[in-house]
Order: C-alpha cells, then structure tokens, then sequence
C-alpha cells in the first residue's frame, strides 16, 4: 500500500485508495481520508455515486491541531459494496469544505 504523509497540512485533505490511487476491496484496500480541521469538531464525510445519490456518510470528532484519519470500505449506508466507479465526497470539519473523488474497482 501506499506509504501515508505522517501530516497534513492545516485545512487540507489527503485522500488515500490502493497502490495505483484506486481501492479494489477485493485485495483489502479502502479508502484512507486524511483532514486536518483548524480545531476540535466534527468530521464529516458525504460519499455520493455518479447520479448525486448520497451514498454514506462517515462521521469522527476530532480534537483538533493534528491529522485525523477516515476510512471508507467501499460500503453503502446499508452496508453492502458499491458497484466501481468514481464516487464524489464532501469532507467537511472546522475550517475544512472540500471537494474530492474516489475511484472503486472490483
């Protein structure tokens, strides 16, 4: 797997997929979201398919002043695997509103 950045800078987001930049949940990999929000709050991931269709959303506190770690396994809410594809993400926390994309492939 792909080595992680042991910091991310303050109000940016890292994303993470497999060893080519793309989760295959079938060799194990996931999604690795790295934030770092300006201070202590909630972390919140909105993962929607191609149609806008909110997906999951994944949720953490973080304290604050250090590079928080989300994962995303490749699940939906209900928890069953979403189909490949590239699924759009909303990753908000203090000081943090980004846009990013994951790629999936089975």
């Amino acid at each position: 797997p792909p080595k992680q950045p042991d910091k991310v800078d303050l109000g940016k987001v890292i994303i993470i997929g497999g060893t080519r930049g793309y989760i295959n949940p079938k060799k194990g990999e996931q999604a690795t979201i790295l934030v770092h929000p300006k201070e202590a709050g909630e972390i919140r991931v909105r993962i929607y398919n191609q149609r806008g269709v909110l997906v999951r959303t994944l949720t953490k506190y973080a304290s604050g002043g250090t590079t928080e770690e989300v994962l995303w396994d490749c699940t939906d809410s209900s928890g069953v695997k979403v189909p490949a594809g590239v699924y759009p993400a909303l990753i908000e926390a203090p000081g943090v509103h980004k846009k990013k994309k994951l790629a999936v492939l089975w």
